[in-house]
């Protein structure tokens, strides 16, 4: 066999064949490429998406809370109650799975999740987290946590692996193709997804406004207050806020109060220090709120009255009690006090020395005034027709003079004593002190013949005897001033808000309207004594009845016309007295 017999020669290349070699790995490892590095790029995307969504989230709530505690730098975490307000409107059509709220300390205050009536989900630290700080006057006192669910993007992820590793294993056009279509899919997902942040940055710079707003202005409420607000450490009394109102009224610089510890307990009056500190002590003892009115020495020495309405709180996380409240000047109001408070101890030491004086001076004045009288009625009898007809008159005058003047003193003597010697109230059928009255006025009624109506009376609560003598002397001036037709006399009354309305109506001779408040004074009469032998002293004896029972009397009537007196009492309450 020659050398040429033995030389191969070379085969033809088969481009297909080589292309086909050398393409299928570059194409696998293309599809490859796209099957993890595409899904995996729009995990990691989607991811970052998510967590600048959460402290988007995170933050938006973190303002609307701020505007819902208001400026509270150590009350805020204690009106949680509060976080369900903002949480309804927070989770409306959002995307937000889980949020939190922790203090300073990272402790949990409240947590929040998506679907109500369920047990609260584990905190997963896999999904997209936002944090925001919660901060007052420059001071973080909290975090907000704000997690989204990474549910759906992992979903589209592992579609897309599915999706781009079957194309890639199968035909390079799809494998281009296919991801091109999910590229727009995402493109305007992603587009929606920044709307939507763009839209709650918006609705956040908004809450951030309105919270900034509504933060001057209870700044400008609080310090627009005559008043003092405050917070402070109930173990330390070390001040934490003083509004600016604390120098105009104790004269004192709110560095001052918020440099010394115990600060106000120094300046508290020796008498009132001891009860004060007392009352705190209990209340951080029960953990309760107080009011209090004691005394501050203010810095020129002056004395000032505070009325304090203090609050206390206890901080969950650390223990330590803290006390918040305002403090009132009421300075004014306690001299005010005080010159009512004489003036009543004089005017009551005044009604005392006149109640002695006229109970004295009636009661002393009797057994003289009898005796006058009846020596002058001895000298009438014996010396009657002896004497000329002026020793005659003068006699009568004398006799009728001593007669009116035991009257008047009696009457005096009744009126002194309607204050003083009346009895304890109790439940009164009104009816029985009436019919006691009338029976008292039978004489009279059969006299003059008088025809006296009534209705049914209510109970109240008063004095059965001195109720008879209201409607006695009611009814007997009806009596007194009757007109020449036949009279009429009605009572009744008729309950009107909490009180009974009384009546006593007649059809007799009538008042003038400028004698109505006259009638009630006492000694005052409208006839002369050719017209009636009273006093003028019955409806002064009424009207100082009625208003110890706590009600009021008046008039009703014309010339001719007749009169309608009324008087009210207050309803008996359910239960008794």
């Amino acid at each position: 066999m020659s050398s040429k017999d033995n030389h191969t020669e070379p085969q033809p290349v088969d481009l297909r064949s080589y292309l086909s070699r050398r393409l299928r790995p570059l194409v696998a490892g293309i599809a490859l490429l796209i099957s993890f590095g595409f899904p995996a790029s729009y995990c990691l995307i989607g991811y970052g998406n998510l967590r600048h969504s959460a402290s988007v989230y995170a933050e938006s709530f973190a303002e609307k809370l701020k505007g819902v505690v208001l400026a509270d730098q150590a009350l805020w975490k204690y009106q949680t109650y509060k976080y369900t307000k903002i949480r309804d409107d927070f989770f409306a059509a959002r995307e937000v799975m889980q949020l939190r709220v922790l203090d300073e300390l990272g402790q949990v205050i409240a947590g929040f999740w998506q679907v109500d009536g369920e047990e609260p989900p584990a905190w997963n630290s896999a999904a997209p987290i936002g944090h925001a700080a919660i901060n007052f006057n420059n001071r973080t006192v909290g975090t907000v946590e704000v997690s989204l669910p990474i549910g759906p993007l992992l979903r589209v992820t592992a579609l897309l692996f599915l999706i781009s590793s079957i194309v890639g294993a199968g035909l390079a056009t799809l494998v281009y193709l296919f991801p091109l279509r999910v590229v727009r899919r995402m493109e305007g997902d992603i587009r929606g997804l920044i709307s939507n942040v763009e839209e709650a940055r918006n609705e956040s710079d908004r809450l951030r406004m309105a919270a900034q707003a509504s933060e001057s202005r209870f700044r400008e409420f609080v310090q627009g207050l005559d008043a003092i607000v405050w917070e402070a450490d109930a173990a330390t009394w070390r001040f934490s806020f003083v509004s600016q109102q604390a120098e105009k009224i104790l004269g004192y610089p709110v560095s001052q109060w918020l440099a010394e510890p115990r600060f106000p307990l120094e300046r508290i009056h020796a008498e009132d220090r001891e009860r004060v500190l007392a009352c705190y002590q209990l209340a951080i003892l029960e953990e309760s709120g107080f009011q209090l009115e004691y005394r501050l020495f203010a810095a020129e020495g002056r004395e000032v009255w505070i009325q304090d309405f203090v609050r206390l709180s206890r901080d969950e996380g650390s223990g330590s009690a803290q006390m918040s409240g305002i403090m009132v000047d009421i300075t004014e109001r306690k001299r005010g006090e005080q010159v009512l408070a004489a003036q009543a101890r004089d005017l009551s030491r005044s009604n005392a020395e006149l109640e002695q004086f006229a109970y004295v001076a009636s009661h002393d004045l009797q057994e003289p005034l009898r005796m006058v009288s009846s020596y002058v009625q001895l000298i009438a009898r014996r010396y009657q027709g002896r004497l000329d007809r002026e020793g005659d008159e003068f006699i009568a005058f004398a006799v009728e003079g001593a007669t009116r003047m035991q009257r008047l003193i009696r009457d005096l003597l009744t009126y002194s004593r309607v204050g003083t010697r009346g009895h304890d109230f109790q439940p009164v059928d009104c009816m029985l002190p009436l019919r006691h009255a009338l029976t008292n006025l039978q004489l009279a009624i059969r006299e003059s013949g008088a025809i006296v109506s009534f209705i049914d009376l209510p109970t109240v609560l008063g004095d059965a005897t001195q109720l008879t003598q209201l409607f006695q002397n009611l009814v007997g001036n009806a009596i007194k001033f009757r007109d020449s037709h036949p009279l009429q006399v009605q009572v009744g009354a008729k309950l009107v808000g909490y009180e009974w309305r009384f009546w006593v109506r007649d059809n007799g001779m009538g008042i003038a309207t400028e004698y109505f408040d006259r009638i009630f004074l006492i000694f005052q009469r409208l006839q002369g004594r050719t017209r009636d032998a009273g006093t003028g002293i019955g409806l002064a004896v009424c009207k100082k009845i009625v208003e110890r029972h706590g009600g009021r009397i008046w008039v009703e009537s014309a010339p001719d016309k007749g009169a309608i007196f009324y008087f009210t009492i207050p309803m008996l309450k359910r239960g008794g007295p």
